[in-house]
């Protein structure tokens, strides 16, 4: 009882069947069409609809404002009908309108919304609402499942406003401390819906300030945990463990011609046999073991084991140090007298490997990369910062040398795995928002994952991919390094939870959970 009074004074604010959790960070924006961060996004998934959404356990493609769709026209034309009586959360009326306006707003190259990055990636030539309840998208080419775009992209009215269509709407914001959200009177779904009264998202800056929020029961979820956290709740009833996700914690090299590093690091990065030979050093079943207390699975490349399109290998294993030693001596590399691997010039290998500070299992795996390419005479150096100032290294003054990250929100969908890989995207991690591709590999690569996109047969699909995940294996543009489990922690007492491996874990079906207090 005691407890229950402290959170009536703590936070001002406590319905019977709220839903609570937390966000690291204020959103950036509330425009739903220019998020670009976890904040914002969680904010959008709370106020906003889309067409079409995929289940996140069945990964089916299911209505939302669209009651159903159709290819037709040889796979060039696909047509929505709305779902009738769909109003925003101010009362106005939702019709094919305003699907047009969101969809050719997001098709405009000069505004570049980020909501749009994926669905420019379409060959759409245009964008039509014949009747109120109908809108008709047309392709200048075949394409396999283009439905699957449009699971990501909320509507928006197009007279404008804040109005959304999603089953809350926001009613309090305190900066900094918590946003309170109310039940959207006119959610489509109807009575029932959304279960909760409200939902509450605390503005919790760190893990750590997290944890002992929802330890004392303020929260009653989080999203995601780490492995040492995760293991401390196994037996209480709250600890969800998802299986692997599509996710994946990844090492690159910077391969920026413009990078403000030593000319002979941008040769060993620029050189496929020096990152190849970096990543047969790595112990992936090291990282899965220890660092993810047996929670995670060796990285294997852009697809799991799984899936319909991987090449259903295992993670590979660590080479012995003596066959690695060979490879970079095929490339001029030496070990010195005193065991130092050396350059043709003489210079020793040593690289910076940056992440960020707060994620305490990235800095863990830059002590074991360590002690791993340590074993060939290559001395590592972790830099640990702060998540702007390495976004900034990456975006903006490239002043890095390597960096281990998650490549999050991606699924096991190749076209949704598009905006890491194509060289013009501004999300290429090694080498970002290319005007034309730099290499001869990324220009296969652009042009494989475009034609699987139009390739309606499924064994030539698959083809394309098969050799798309070769030139991965063989290039290592990208060393992926482990796919972690989907790790959250749910109050037992929050009703109707059921956590996924893919984004938003837990809260993906927000409109059915409901906290009692």
């Amino acid at each position: 009882m005691r407890i229950f009074f402290f959170l009536v004074l703590a936070t001002g604010w406590l319905w019977a069947s709220e839903v609570r959790f937390s966000l690291r960070s204020d959103p950036r924006t509330m425009d739903p069409l220019q998020v670009s961060d976890q904040a914002s996004e969680a904010v959008r998934y709370l106020t906003t609809a889309r067409l079409v959404r995929v289940h996140a356990k069945t990964r089916a493609v299911e209505p939302e404002l669209a009651v159903s769709w159709k290819l037709s026209g040889g796979n060039r034309v696909l047509t929505f009908r709305l779902r009738p009586g769909v109003k925003f959360s101010d009362g106005t009326p939702f019709g094919g309108r305003d699907v047009v306006h969101t969809l050719r707003a997001l098709l405009d190259v000069k505004r570049n919304l980020p909501a749009g990055e994926e669905l420019r990636t379409l060959p759409i030539v245009s964008v039509e609402s014949p009747k109120a309840d109908e809108v008709v998208v047309k392709f200048a080419e075949a394409l396999a499942a283009p439905a699957l775009y449009f699971s990501e992209i909320p509507m928006v009215a197009a007279s404008g406003g804040s109005a959304g269509l999603g089953p809350f709407r926001m009613a309090e914001y305190e900066r900094g401390r918590q946003i309170r959200f109310e039940k959207n009177p006119h959610y489509w779904k109807g009575a029932g819906y959304p279960a909760a009264a409200a939902v509450v998202v605390e503005i919790l800056p760190s893990a750590e300030i997290e944890r002992g929020a929802w330890t004392a029961g303020r929260l009653d979820f989080l999203e995601t945990v780490d492995p040492a956290f995760f293991e401390q709740i196994v037996g209480t009833g709250a600890a969800r463990d998802s299986g692997p996700t599509a996710e994946a914690e990844v090492l690159w090299f910077n391969l920026n011609e413009n990078a403000p590093i030593p000319a002979h690091k941008k040769a060993w990065f620029q050189n496929r046999e020096f990152r190849r030979a970096i990543s047969r050093l790595i112990r992936r079943e090291d990282l899965a073991r220890i660092v993810y207390r047996g929670r995670g699975t060796g990285g294997v490349g852009p697809f799991l084991p799984g899936s319909p399109w991987s090449l259903r290998r295992p993670a590979a294993a660590a080479a012995k140090v003596e066959e690695v030693v060979a490879e970079l001596a095929r490339s001029g590399f030496r070990r010195d007298g005193g065991g130092v691997m050396r350059d043709g010039a003489g210079n020793a290998v040593e690289i910076s490997i940056a992440t960020n500070a707060s994620n305490r299992a990235r800095m863990q795996m830059l002590s074991l990369l360590q002690a791993d390419l340590g074993r060939a005479g290559i001395k590592v150096t972790p830099a640990g910062l702060d998540m702007p100032s390495l976004l900034e290294r990456m975006g903006g003054s490239k002043a890095y040398e390597a960096i281990v990250l998650g490549l999050t929100g991606v699924s096991d969908d190749p076209n949704q795995q598009m905006t890491v890989w194509l060289s013009s995207s501004a999300n290429h991690p090694w080498r970002p928002g290319q005007a034309k591709p730099g290499t001869a590999w990324e220009a296969e690569i652009d042009d494989l994952l475009r034609r699987q996109l139009k390739t309606v047969d499924v064994g030539k699909r698959k083809a394309l991919l098969e050799r798309f995940q070769r030139i991965v294996d063989e290039e290592a543009p990208l060393l992926y390094l482990v796919h972690p489990h989907a790790l959250s922690a749910v109050l037992p007492k929050l009703k109707n939870a059921a956590p996924g491996n893919h984004r938003p874990r837990v809260y993906w079906n927000i409109d059915q959970l409901e906290g009692v207090r």
